[in-house]
């Protein structure tokens, strides 16, 4: 797998709902959030945390049997935070 760099504001995926489902793991960039943005604030410094990663659910009914070990509530996703001067971490939750 090759890493490349997106452009600001751009989705891991160019694909929409529901063809997008397990195929939108990133690292970096902003959010592509399902729902509302939710970037969550350190509780030492009080500063919005830095995005870091999206993890998506990998298993869905188009890919055979599901695997609901990984499957984030309705096909979700997890969102990954931290902060860089406290070292304080922080995860987001959102499904369809």
């Amino acid at each position: 797998m090759i890493l490349q760099r997106l452009q600001p504001g751009g989705k891991a995926v160019p694909l929409d709902y529901p063809d997008n489902i397990g195929k939108r793991t990133k690292l970096g960039g902003e959010p592509d959030w399902e729902q509302e943005d939710e970037t969550p604030v350190c509780p030492e410094c009080g500063e919005f945390l830095t995005f870091v990663a999206q993890i998506d659910s990998i298993d869905y009914s188009g890919w055979g049997k599901a695997d609901e070990r990984y499957m984030f509530g309705d096909v979700g996703m997890i969102y990954v935070f931290y902060c860089l001067a406290c070292n304080e971490t922080s995860s987001v939750v959102q499904g369809y």
